[in-house]
């Protein structure tokens, strides 16, 4: 048989190869602190007023993360849904990882396997990506540049804390 991911031979009755299957098992590892950072993240509070440091106009930013949390329900119906091919009933992405990996032979022999595999990574992408959130910007002011003899007039912002910004014209 061959890999459904990469295509290299596999044992008989197997839809995963080796490599293939410890990829899968270290994302099924990864879930339990994927998920403690996702809901860190969706909670985050943004410090500070969203008008500090302008003139009064500016709207204070939007205190949690609601693309992490999404990103965690996909993850938590994408677990559960393959725990449920199993047999098993798991409520939680964390409890669906851990009974998958545990039954990582039955996994691997289910011609669902590659699917699993593919959905889990572009899951667990998404959801770093939704927890790469930059740190709040606020607006420093005018560029004041005179080019050619025309000033730029540019809106400039930077990072909340920095004692610098640079125009991106």
């Amino acid at each position: 048989m061959t890999c459904g991911v990469c295509e290299r031979t596999t044992g008989a009755g197997m839809h995963l190869c080796n490599r293939c299957t410890e990829q899968l098992e270290t994302s099924l590892r990864d879930v339990e602190s994927t998920v403690d950072a996702l809901w860190a993240s969706a909670a985050k509070m943004d410090v500070g007023n969203g008008s500090v440091g302008t003139s009064g106009h500016s709207t204070a930013g939007d205190p949690s993360n609601g693309r992490a949390y999404d990103t965690g329900r996909t993850l938590n119906a994408i677990l559960t849904g393959w725990a449920r091919a199993l047999g098993a009933h798991q409520p939680h992405a964390v409890k669906a990882a851990a009974l998958l990996l545990l039954r990582i032979r039955e996994v691997r022999e289910a011609d669902w396997a590659p699917v699993l595999h593919q959905e889990l990574r572009d899951a667990l992408t998404d959801c770093r990506r939704a927890m790469d959130r930059g740190a709040p910007r606020i607006f420093a002011g005018i560029c004041p540049t005179t080019m050619e003899g025309v000033e730029c007039g540019t809106p400039v912002y930077a990072p909340q804390g920095k004692v610098e910004a640079r125009c991106g014209t």
